[in-house]
């Protein structure tokens, strides 16, 4: 193969644009994205599943999950977390069964399920009621991971709304059977949160503020995958530029489709909120 052809190749893997003499990968307005974002959380619910990878000082680490349903336009959502992978990094942090459980969100409170909860109080109760500032607290169950990568994660695009300015096209491609085109743009973390506090409830201001300082930079590289009817399908983001750099995947579907989610059992649930 001559060499122009190889450049032609890479040029088609990168850009996924053509062959000509423009090699510039192909731009367009990113409120594409912010109008997608509006409308998968206006459609309120979704199954989702979201990955997450890391490098820790150019090593890399294991895989973390986060899969369930959520229900944005009423708070709430049901999601198994396992960030274990994580607790290694931090020398003298917290065990890694304190990293993986489920969590309930039910507006203002979340219930909380996870090994070294049930160690710690030994309560005899299957779950833990409490404050979402605590639940975000290093201290807290999951030490503070089960919310990271996203300020709510009863709303997982949410953060997209902000997008603005110009966006590349990355080309098509079908997810879960469904065609979507993706784009690459940046977003403006400053931005959003202007946008989010002016929309969400007060109790949203500690969850941005918790996952602001745990941002190393204020512009965040995402990634839409947006299908034919508007909705976003996968979001890919990559956060930090220390030692320590987490990429999430996250893949919705049902979207708008019916999703219940109920608070536990009363007779099942030890409150943690005052103490």
């Amino acid at each position: 193969m001559r060499r122009s052809s190889l450049i032609c190749v890479a040029s088609l893997a990168i850009w996924a644009g053509g062959c000509g003499g423009d090699t510039k990968p192909s731009r367009v307005d990113a409120r594409v994205i912010a109008d997608a974002a509006n409308k998968t959380s206006a459609a309120g619910t979704a199954h989702v599943s979201t990955s997450v990878t890391g490098l820790y000082r150019g090593h890399r680490l294991g895989l973390g999950t986060r899969t369930g349903v959520v229900d944005g336009k009423r708070r709430r959502g049901v999601l198994d977390f396992d960030f274990s992978f994580l607790a290694p990094t931090h020398h003298g942090g917290p065990p890694p069964e304190s990293a993986k459980g489920t969590i309930v969100y039910y507006g203002d409170v979340v219930f909380a399920q996870t090994g070294a909860l049930y160690m710690r109080y030994a309560s005899g109760k299957a779950w833990y009621e409490l404050t979402r500032d605590k639940l975000l607290s290093p201290a807290g169950p999951g030490a503070g991971l089960s919310g990271l990568g996203t300020v709510d994660p009863t709303r997982p695009v949410d953060l997209l709304r902000a997008a603005h300015g110009d966006a590349r096209l990355l080309g098509s491609r079908r997810l879960g059977g469904v065609a979507v085109k993706g784009y690459a743009t940046v977003i403006d973390f400053t931005r959003y949160l202007d946008m989010a506090l002016a929309t969400h409830d007060p109790a949203f201001a500690h969850a941005a503020r918790t996952f602001e300082q745990r941002l190393s930079a204020r512009n965040i590289p995402v990634e839409a995958w947006i299908a034919a009817d508007g909705t976003i399908r996968r979001m890919r983001t990559t956060l930090g530029d220390g030692p320590l750099r987490l990429t999430f995947t996250t893949d919705l579907a049902g979207i708008g489709d019916p999703a219940s989610v109920r608070r536990p059992d009363p007779d099942t649930v030890f409150d943690l909120r005052g103490r």
